[in-house]
């Protein structure tokens, strides 16, 4: 903020509850719309984004996890036909990028646990299970979730004691 410093913006439990209910609805309906029309391409491309997002993990670059991981998600939902959601996704996964460092950065096995989940959406995508790819999406967003709130609740509950 000009002329008063940085600011830390709290986290909240309804504002993650709110925001991640809204991926786990939109963004596997949105996958199994495009999933089926993914071409060798997109597919080329979700490989090359998925070695540059481990990479950054490994070199714990969070500035580029978050750009990575929109990049992967919005081209697995490039070919849904449907605009509007897609834009609306766009602006979700942007207001969950601070959520997304602050899990990321605090829960070592989750960032291990991205890579394998992104693999295999992938992988499924490429045999032609989209509803598995598609389930297994709705749990990873769920599991990020239910991962910040806990780390939440252990932030309050540290705070509380001090």
């Amino acid at each position: 903020m000009p002329h008063r410093g940085a600011v830390v913006v709290k986290l909240s439990a309804d504002e993650i509850e709110e925001l991640f209910n809204m991926r786990m609805l939109l963004e596997p309906f949105l996958l199994e719309r495009s999933a089926p029309h993914l071409i060798s391409d997109d597919f080329e491309e979700l490989d090359n984004i998925l070695a540059r997002y481990e990479d950054s993990i490994g070199k714990q670059d969070v500035a580029r996890w978050n750009d990575l991981n929109v990049e992967f998600h919005l081209l697995l939902y490039s070919h849904a036909r449907s605009p509007r959601m897609l834009a609306t996704v766009r602006s979700l996964l942007n207001d969950c990028d601070r959520h997304t460092r602050i899990q990321l950065s605090n829960i070592e096995a989750d960032r291990k646990r991205a890579m394998a989940e992104h693999a295999d959406m992938v992988r499924f995508c490429r045999a032609g299970r989209f509803s598995e790819a598609s389930a297994l999406l709705h749990a990873h967003i769920d599991h990020v979730r239910a991962g910040l709130v806990a780390l939440l609740g252990k932030q309050q509950e540290a705070v509380g004691a001090a």
